[in-house]
């Protein structure tokens, strides 16, 4: 007999598709939700995705024991529960608190982790991998990432399984103070009706790509160079984008050491401070990478320029 389907806000389907197409075990039970709510039966959907009836019938119960199952970033009673197992290094705390650290006693790795309540041994670990190196009078990293580094976020694109992002490097004096939280909202505004847009050529995706790195250096502020992070070395493989890696005012390669979508968190929560740095960074990237990982080759690139 059909299940009554449960009625879903226009948003949470939205999101639960997102989720449907990402894959992996998130995805097998957005699929669930999905089906479920079109009125079919628990045999049914457990024949259709090749899972057990049991596995659905509990996250159908675990679904609607939630006030609305997916928020709208997309996270949720969905989500994979935290694993057990050593936590994971907070780098991005760790890296703000890294660029504000006063001198006097405050820069040395038993300093930070005193700070932060964490260990030493912690604190060296991330500085290896962001490649910071602290001295009494400047603190920098190889990876260009520390607040006072950047002067600010230049821009996104994202076209299929490609994307890069770029920021204006601080190349003499320190870069200015964080930006207003409300910098990337135009941003959000564009990802979030991104499912709206036109098809495109998949032939022209290098001179897409072109497109938003010529856009970008009208904004070019003095005394910067222009950091572009892709996802893909392979972006750069193109005849149209070689002239641009000659560049002296323009650094284009894939992320150093973490992976893309952390890098991108941590340029953003140096954009915009201790404060509110850490945490909006992190939801910021989680959502652009999930919208990344989900969006079908030929979809119009989407291109944001702060």
């Amino acid at each position: 007999m059909p299940v009554e389907p449960r009625p879903l806000s226009a948003e949470t389907i939205m999101s639960l598709r997102r989720a449907a197409q990402a894959g992996g075990p998130a995805g097998t039970r957005a699929k669930i939700i999905l089906l479920a709510h079109q009125g079919r039966t628990d045999v049914a959907i457990a024949a259709e995705l090749g899972i057990a009836r049991q596995t659905v019938a509990r996250w159908r119960r675990r679904f609607e024991a939630a006030a609305d199952g997916v928020v709208p970033d997309g996270t949720g009673v969905l989500a994979d529960a935290p694993r057990s197992g050593r936590p994971p290094v907070p780098e991005i705390p760790v890296l703000l608190a890294t660029a504000t650290a006063p001198p006097e006693g405050g820069r040395s790795a038993a300093g930070l982790a005193a700070r932060l309540g964490l260990s030493a041994a912690t604190v060296r670990r991330v500085w290896r991998r962001w490649g910071v190196v602290v001295h009494r009078d400047r603190i920098r990293s190889e990876s260009g990432v520390l607040a006072g580094e950047i002067e600010r976020f230049g821009g996104l694109y994202l076209n299929g399984g490609d994307g890069a992002f770029a920021y204006w490097l601080r190349t003499g004096r320190p870069a200015t103070g964080p930006a207003d939280a409300g910098t990337f909202e135009p941003m959000l505004a564009l990802l979030d009706a991104a499912d709206s847009r036109d098809e495109c050529f998949p032939e022209r995706r290098d001179l897409e790509f072109e497109q938003f790195l010529d856009q970008l250096l009208p904004a070019r502020p003095d005394g910067t160079v222009l950091r572009v992070v892709v996802s893909d070395p392979a972006m750069t493989d193109s005849d149209v984008i070689m002239p641009w890696l000659a560049r002296p005012d323009v650094r284009i390669g894939p992320p150093p050491s973490a992976g893309w979508a952390i890098f991108l968190a941590a340029v953003i929560a140096a954009e915009l401070g201790p404060g509110t740095g850490a945490a909006a960074g992190t939801r910021i990237a989680d959502r652009v990478e999930r919208l990344r990982r989900s969006a079908p080759d030929g979809r119009e690139p989407i291109r944001w320029i702060a």
